[in-house]
């Protein structure tokens, strides 16, 4: 059969592919256009890299491409290069500024999303030192000080190259700067260090039409790509006739400028050195983040001084020492947390937050809840409120929040920050002028419930599969209507209150009615993805409906049932493997199952989730979207994912401290080796939604003392501490309100407590 011209199996195959959205629903043109530019850019990354075997290409095609590698990926009749190994690199940037950098694993430097790259080799009698061919134990990579200061080291036959990147402002423009290191070692050495311009990135090829080098700088597709801070001896450009210049360096000759119509123009600066033994030559590069004018490029080399490198680290440190404070004994628990931490400032643009520098730098909805959270939760408040005030402007006349057209859960996930942010300031002002963007939100959703009660098919977060109806979408929205009621009372518009709560009360009765209908359906006590469907992976979407929004018990049946069905049978390297879309273990998503655990009273094994998250971080402590589960790289989403970083700080933080309605809860999530051993852990300038809290556990053996400083606005009614070891004596005077096995409640009064606790190595019955 053909239709139009087409073969029929294509047609039937098109609209089997239509129906896959439930209710009659399509996929949105924006996620047809995403997915046909990730095909159509892994079409080209196999023909380029397979018909070039001799060129380099970016570590993971390089490991793809190699049949001795474990990554090594067969292509197939797709005939398809797309990285699913090595989804990994971290971003450095300057807060304030919508522009990223990244930095992959072996060095490869990207100043733009989705664009070309810049890379490091040495050439001399050993031969070429190209990271992306390196073996794994030549190279390392930190994040110096915990911060967004990637250095990346290669080791060489005596020779250490060292490359050093992070970001500056200079006069509103932000500026990627790489300085080169060249340690040698005992003997003297002659040879040549060469800086080039790749057409790639670590999500492939990235055409370069057009490069040509002028007064110390390389424009590259016309705009200033890079400037030298010492002149090259020789600047060698090429394109496709031509053998790749960073295998051939032996026929190098001088050219300034090259075209290519097949976007595969490239071009190195080289310089000649000769070592004295135990030397170290060094150089630095400027890189634009945004398009500037070639002379501008040049007074911005010439500002900085030598010292830059000490006022960045000056800089990143009084950041950190901004909001939240840890000290605690599990030395990779404190570096992720100062890291992520620091990284959260760097995916803050000003009014905007993105979940990612480079597959994902663009702004939704979702991933801003998480993330904003994480920046309250972490103290920068303030950064939280630019952006929360920006998001009446991106409302729609309709009420409808636009991060991405179909996403039904933005409503609720652009209301509850606002609610949360005068939780913990108390800001009473800055909520009435968010107020009618709030009214407008929930007409919205009022307006847009079907008959039944829910919310429309959509196509919200894509990991829970095909355009349909889900529970997720209709938990956030009543979370949304709940802060709205909130809001309402505290600003005293008592009808608006009311109208809220008659619309709590359908949209909550029409959830618990599908729920059951569901519940019957399945033969157990299980919450689906959405009604009517099968029991899959994205039923963990709604266990939203516990960790962030609080609308269930977390020891609900249902909940429990569904925590551990999903950890049964997807758990995977002590985490959660998402088998839908993402098809590796999932961080944010293992995350949401390690809350529910929090808050069920089960904090030993959240914080074993969390651990074992840290473990598949990356050496500068960064996550991809999801991690393949065979080779530990990424293989989903943005190689630096913000919302996955937001989380993980997040279950640390509600590990330590959280509340609970008008409560504080501290400890649920902290294990028993921080208590023992002569350990212990200190708290300080933590917001809580009543003030700031301090407070510093000392272990000393069986003994633990808690000391707490509050600093509240309004009181909490108490304050409980929950053990991770049943005590066997407790001494904390008027301040203690009631004991158990495992948890003190304490006033909001109180200061010191101390308990001993039975001792480890004695058996102990319950909790």
């Amino acid at each position: 059969m053909r239709r139009n011209g087409e073969d029929g199996d294509l047609v039937s195959y098109r609209q089997v592919f239509e129906r896959l959205a439930r209710n009659g629903s399509s996929v949105p043109r924006e996620v047809l256009s995403f997915l046909g530019k990730v095909y159509l850019r892994g079409y080209l990354n196999a023909i380029l890299a397979e018909t070039n075997p001799d060129r380099v290409w970016p570590y993971w095609l390089e490991r793809q491409l190699d049949f001795h590698s474990p990554c090594y990926l067969p292509r197939g009749l797709p005939a398809l290069a797309v990285n699913l190994t090595g989804v990994n690199w971290t971003a450095i940037g300057a807060p304030d500024f919508e522009h990223e950098a990244v930095i992959d694993p072996r060095g490869l430097l990207t100043p733009v999303p989705a664009g070309w790259s810049l890379d490091a080799f040495l050439h001399d009698e050993n031969g070429v030192l190209i990271p992306a061919r390196l073996r794994a134990d030549a190279v390392s990579q930190e994040a110096l000080d915990n911060t967004p200061v990637i250095t990346t080291r290669y080791r060489w036959f005596g020779l250490t190259l060292e490359r050093t990147a992070f970001a500056v402002c200079f006069d509103g423009c932000p500026v990627a700067v790489e300085q080169v290191a060249i340690h040698n070692g005992l003997a003297a050495r002659a040879c040549r260090f060469y800086y080039a311009v790749r057409p790639y990135n670590p999500e492939g090829f990235s055409p370069i039409w057009e490069i040509t080098c002028s007064n110390r700088q390389v424009l590259v597709n016309g705009r200033v790509g890079v400037c030298f801070g010492v002149a090259p001896n020789l600047f060698a450009a090429a394109d496709e006739n031509e053998d790749d210049p960073v295998v051939s360096f032996s026929q190098l000759t001088s050219r300034r400028r090259a075209t290519s119509r097949i976007g595969l123009a490239t071009g190195l600066a080289a310089y000649h050195l000769s070592l004295a033994p135990n030397t170290v030559a060094t150089f630095t590069f400027f890189v634009p983040l945004a398009p500037v004018f070639p002379a501008r490029t040049r007074a911005v080399a010439a500002s900085f001084g030598a010292n830059l490198l000490d006022q960045v680290r000056t800089y990143w440190a009084t950041r950190k020492k901004e909001g939240l404070q840890l000290d605690v004994p599990d030395r990779r628990v404190q570096d992720c947390f100062e890291a992520n931490k620091a990284y959260l400032l760097v995916l803050t643009g000003g009014e905007s937050i993105t979940p990612g520098p480079l597959t994902y730098h663009r702004f939704w909805f979702r991933d801003a809840a998480y993330m904003v959270e994480a920046l309250m939760k972490v103290g920068y408040l303030a950064e939280a409120a630019r952006i929360i005030a920006a998001y009446p402007r991106r409302q729609r006349r309709d009420g409808y929040f636009l991060g991405r057209n179909w996403e039904w859960d933005a409503n609720g996930q652009a209301i509850r920050p606002m609610l949360e942010h005068f939780r913990l300031t108390g800001e009473q002002e800055r909520l009435a002028a968010l107020y009618p963007s709030i009214v407008r939100g929930i007409t919205w959703i009022a307006r847009t419930l079907e008959p039944d009660g829910l919310l429309p098919p959509g196509l919200s977060a894509e990991h829970l599969g095909p355009p349909a109806r889900y529970y997720w979408d209709n938990f956030w929205a009543l979370a949304g209507v709940g802060e709205g009621i909130r809001a309402a009372r505290v600003l005293g518009r008592v009808k608006d209150a009311k109208r809220f709560a008659d619309l709590y009360a359908a949209l909550e009765t029409a959830i618990r009615r599908h729920l059951e209908a569901d519940a019957a359906r399945l033969g157990r006590a299980l919450m689906p993805a959405g009604p009517g469907q099968p029991f899959n992976p994205g039923a963990v979407g709604s266990l939203c409906s516990v960790y962030p929004l609080g609308l269930m018990d977390p020891c609900d049946l249902r909940v429990r049932s569904t925590v551990e069905e999903l950890m049964t049978r997807w758990g995977e390297a002590g985490a959660y493997l998402h088998n839908i879309t993402h098809g590796g273990i999932n961080v944010y998503l293992s995350c949401h199952l390690a809350q529910c655990l929090l808050l069920a009273g089960e904090g030993d094994r959240a914080h074993a989730i969390l651990r074992s998250l840290l473990e598949l971080a990356s050496p500068t402590f960064t996550w991809p979207e999801a991690v393949n589960p065979r080779t530990g790289g990424g293989c989903m989403g943005d190689g630096h994912h913000g919302w996955a970083a937001a989380d993980w700080l997040l279950l640390l933080r509600n590990g330590l401290l959280y509340e609970a309605g008008d409560r504080v809860v501290v400890g649920a999530g902290v294990p028993l080796a921080w208590y023992t051993s002569g350990n212990g852990f200190e708290v300080r300038g933590a917001p809580t939604h009543f003030g700031r809290l301090d407070f510093a556990v000392e272990g000393r053996g069986t003994l633990v003392k808690l000391n707490l400083e509050p600093g509240w606005r309004e009181a909490p009614a108490c304050i409980e501490w929950r053990l991770p070891h049943p005590i066997a004596v407790l001494d904390g005077g008027g301040a203690v309100i009631a004991g158990g096995p495992r948890r003190v409640i304490l006033s909001a009064a109180a200061t010191r407590v101390t308990v001993k606790m039975v001792d480890p190595e004695l058996p102990t019955h319950g909790h």
